[in-house]
């Protein structure tokens, strides 16, 4: 499967955020970033104590992009892991780049897939089957973990964080043509060409989402609106989710985006894209941060079965 990318952020933030291509993974660092805040913010109060007893001092923001930095360390495009996410991934897993994405084919523009199309794109390894795998290891794990099994847990509640901010990002829920969520879509955005590196994918992940905010910190206040909204949406699943990301792909990210070449700049968007794309990356941003709350909140809250967690952590942890 062709590798999912954007940029690599610490590569962006020491070139003083000049764009710079990579084969990196998911929404931008401040997107993950500012759906963990929206989510911190909606935790019930044993669910905060848990993750405190669980990270320390670390945050849920500060392990939001450690799954990125992850695949990008396998990759070989950063040497390192940062501080935070060398802590909770001491001996980093391999083989998790297929784990943020599930290639649900467009076929046309009026076709919207059922269930069965996505777990056929999943092939049972994409993030609506990680998502609760992970989740499970979460409702298994014990406040007194300790050594590896600690550290299991840590790395279980980095991958949720950060997936299910991933499987609400449109063009990671979604191909069209084999583009791998329109990576090989080269376009112009604002100015801005393919000899900066940018491609559609690219653009959903952090152009949309710079201009709407420039911080993490910002972004959850300028979308209270948004978060109200999720909040009063009924109770979902990662499928639900998919499925739900799939359309505005479909009909958005890809409306007027011409079959690319795989060469040239196949579209030349600006404030029109811009203003159709926005009110959806902010409804996704908040969508992600409730529904991740609910999601840690329910996996806190579940007693424990020592039989689930041995199979919980064998099955994930194994991958």
């Amino acid at each position: 499967m062709v590798k999912r990318m954007r940029f690599q952020a610490i590569v962006a933030v020491m070139c003083a955020f000049a764009l710079v291509p990579s084969n990196a993974l998911g929404w931008s660092v401040e997107a993950h970033q500012a759906i963990a805040l929206i989510a911190t913010n909606r935790l019930q109060a044993a669910t905060k104590k848990r993750i405190a007893r669980l990270l320390g001092k670390l945050s849920l923001v500060d392990i939001a992009v450690c799954p990125d930095q992850v695949r990008e360390l396998e990759a070989k495009e950063i040497k390192a892991l940062s501080a935070a996410c060398a802590t909770i991934f001491p001996d980093p897993p391999k083989g998790t780049e297929q784990w943020h994405f599930v290639n649900t084919p467009v076929k046309d523009a009026a076709f919207t897939p059922t269930a069965s199309d996505v777990n056929t794109a999943c092939e049972d390894v994409c993030a609506v089957v990680q998502i609760p795998r992970f989740l499970a290891v979460l409702a298994a794990a014990k406040a007194t973990d300790t050594g590896a099994t600690k550290i299991a847990d840590q790395q279980a509640l980095s991958f949720v964080v950060h997936f299910i901010g991933d499987i609400h990002q449109p063009l990671h829920s979604a191909d069209r043509n084999g583009d791998a969520g329109g990576n090989a879509e080269h376009v112009s955005f604002f100015g801005a060409d393919d000899s900066n590196g940018l491609v559609l994918h690219h653009i959903w992940d952090d152009q949309i989402v710079a201009k709407i905010q420039k911080t993490y910190t910002a972004l959850p206040g300028s979308l209270t609106a948004q978060i109200a909204a999720a909040a009063a949406e009924p109770k979902s699943q990662p499928m639900d989710w998919a499925l739900q990301a799939y359309l505005p792909a479909r009909d958005v990210a890809y409306q007027g985006i011409p079959a690319a070449d795989g060469k040239t700049d196949v579209a030349n968007l600006g404030q029109a894209y811009q203003d159709a794309a926005a009110p959806v990356v902010e409804l996704q941003i908040a969508r992600a941060g409730v529904r991740l709350a609910d999601a840690l909140n329910t996996a806190f809250a579940a007693p424990v079965n020592s039989k689930t967690k041995k199979s919980s952590r064998k099955s994930n942890m194994a991958r």
